[in-house]
């Protein structure tokens, strides 16, 4: 069982009959995807590059970095190289959806699992401060 009972990163989907695989990015994924982006772009400024240009890389570049399962012939291949705008479209727009219901997910047992490791409170404890008393009544003795 991972951190999230119940949300999984692995995924799998089919689009005009090829199956898809792979894991939902991590934020290190992610940063990784961005810097790639950057690479492959020359290292231009956001400003300089046209949004569309700047988008069809970013979905390359994620369908790349993130579908580890692909149909045998698409293996080793590059989703720029694809000429078949539309069925790219489709493989992006499938892994979305469920990339935002795993996003849904996630938030959900978020409040619920993080919250209350993080605090390190347990369900169900006392949120009020601890007293310090007894720090102070240690300290007075030490000064014999």
């Amino acid at each position: 069982m991972g951190l999230f009972p119940g949300v999984e990163r692995e995924f799998q989907f089919e689009v005009d009959g090829h199956k898809f695989g792979g894991k939902f990015p991590l934020p290190s994924d992610r940063r990784n995807i961005d810097v790639i982006v950057s690479q492959r772009l020359g290292g231009a400024s956001l400003q300089s590059i046209p949004s569309e240009t700047y988008s069809a890389e970013y979905v390359f570049v994620t369908l790349n970095y993130i579908l580890t399962d692909r149909p045998r012939d698409m293996e080793g291949m590059d989703f720029a190289d694809i000429p078949d705008e539309e069925f790219i479209l489709k493989v992006w727009t499938q892994y979305n959806k469920l990339q935002k219901a795993y996003q849904v997910g996630l938030k959900k047992n978020n409040r619920t699992v993080l919250s209350t490791k993080a605090s390190g409170k347990q369900p169900g404890q006392p949120t009020k401060p601890i007293s310090s008393k007894r720090v102070s009544d240690i300290a007075e003795r030490l000064q014999d």
